[in-house]
């Protein structure tokens, strides 16, 4: 997602809002784009920065320039400008400083002698003083891109952007409805389906202006479920957005509408849903249950010996209503279990199968073994390299994204794994800021 004031939107009289598209004649601002960046490598944000300022001086929108730029630098493999450690130098300069400032001969002195300690030279020391500055860093690998495909990476960004402001938002119109759900529920939104006769005819999902804590990650996954949605062959959502008006003041409602026929402008990727690996006994070939207030869709099944047992993945707001549901199959014979995902500081729920930000399925299978002894589950175990080498294989594209949290937390959550677990093992240490994280890199800790 892009930052609010990167939002480019058209408003209509009668409350519609529509993003302004990059389309294929766009390319022309793309190609500039790319072209800078080819010339920034092993130079730092700081000369990225007065680059991109040229640039928009000679564009029409300044927005379309920053954005483009910022998908860019997404993309790109930053490094510090030394590999001493900055905070560490900077102790020590200050250390052996005295106030006021110190003439550049005295400085100086200063440098070489800390050079001389650490075996190192001058320049390592000077520019190693703030080098854990954003504006030092300095890029080091320019990952190649079509300059169609980042107008159409262009466009995604926009929708997710408005969808963060959305209150709530209607889907329509989709041929499998039941992996739009799997997807709805691993991301922990709330939802409401809406079934008739011939099967679910919508889904309302709930947007992050609607819920009580007005959530930043939650709004993240609901704008992260709008890739899954505009996969899908056929699909329609109507949204309800709510944007700050810049004279009043106040708050103002708008209407966003899209369809599958804008699909042309979004990019083609590939995206790991954190489904359950298939050596597992699990079936996601899941049938909607009956119950008292309409239907519950079960996220899979697990296979025992006399049968299966449904899984309904939930978030700690539907509890109550889950138990009921719970209990009503189970008086009729079906036996469904409830596992909650919490994100963020959310708290486990005692006596719940709980897991934070993402499914661990071997888990998940050794929960249900321990409550249903008397049903045999066989599975095979996934060898734990599996995921060692998926952290590997990200670990780059994390590292590159850094100081964005919110595109590192995306990158490791699409990979189907727990996002402060992963940073851990990184090398990066995580806080908490009310429900936003907070993310820096340990002391030491370098970008590879």
């Amino acid at each position: 997602m892009f930052p609010t004031d990167l939002m480019i939107v058209k408003k209509s009289r009668k409350g519609d809002i529509r993003p302004v598209f990059l389309s294929s004649d766009s390319t022309d601002l793309a190609v500039r784009v790319i072209d800078f960046m080819k010339t920034a490598v092993n130079h730092n944000m700081d000369f990225i920065d007065r680059g991109r300022k040229e640039i928009e001086v000679r564009s029409k929108n300044h927005k379309v320039i920053r954005g483009l730029f910022l998908l860019m630098e997404r993309r790109g493999k930053f490094r510090s400008p030394s590999l001493l450690d900055a905070s560490e130098i900077r102790r020590q300069i200050f250390s052996r400083a005295t106030l006021p400032v110190l003439d550049e001969k005295t400085r100086m002195e200063i440098f070489m002698n800390i050079a001389s300690e650490l075996k190192t030279d001058v320049v390592s020391v000077q520019n190693a003083m703030y080098g854990d500055k954003e504006s030092e860093q300095i890029l080091a690998e320019n990952l190649e891109m079509d300059p169609e495909d980042l107008c159409k990476a262009f466009n995604m960004e926009q929708v997710e952007t408005i969808l963060m402001h959305s209150v709530s938002m209607e889907i329509r119109g989709v041929k499998d409805w039941y992996g739009i759900l799997r997807r709805v529920k691993t991301l922990g939104l709330l939802c409401t389906i809406h079934a008739g006769e011939q099967g679910i005819e919508s889904l309302s999902v709930s947007g992050p202006m609607s819920v009580l804590e007005r959530s930043e990650r939650y709004g993240m996954r609901v704008a992260r479920l709008f890739r899954t949605i505009c996969r899908e062959t056929s699909w329609e959502i109507e949204a309800s957005i709510m944007l700050k008006d810049r004279d009043s003041g106040g708050k103002n409602t708008f209407k966003f509408r899209a369809g599958d026929e804008m699909s042309d402008y979004f990019p083609d990727f590939d995206m790991d849903q954190g489904t359950p690996d298939g050596t597992l006994p699990i079936n996601l070939d899941t049938r909607p249950l009956k119950v008292p207030e309409g239907v519950v869709v079960p996220y899979c099944s697990i296979k025992t010996g006399e049968g299966e047992i449904f899984i309904n993945i939930s978030i700690p707001q539907s509890l109550e209503q889950d138990r009921k549901n719970s209990s009503y199959l189970s008086e009729n014979g079906i036996i469904m279990e409830n596992v909650y995902i919490v994100f963020g500081t959310e708290k486990k729920i005692k006596g719940e199968i709980c897991f934070r930000d993402s499914i661990n399925w071997e888990e998940l299978l050794k929960h249900i073994s321990g409550r249903y002894p008397g049903k045999a589950i066989s599975f095979s175990r996934k060898d734990e390299s599996i995921q060692n080498n998926t952290i590997m294989k990200i670990r780059d594209i994390v590292d590159r994204s850094y100081p964005d949290t919110e595109r590192m937390v995306e990158i490791i959550e699409e990979a189907g794994m727990s996002a402060p677990h992963v940073l851990e093992i990184l090398g990066y240490s995580i806080s908490w800021k009310g429900l936003s994280m907070i993310v820096e890199r340990k002391s030491g800790s370098q970008t590879r």
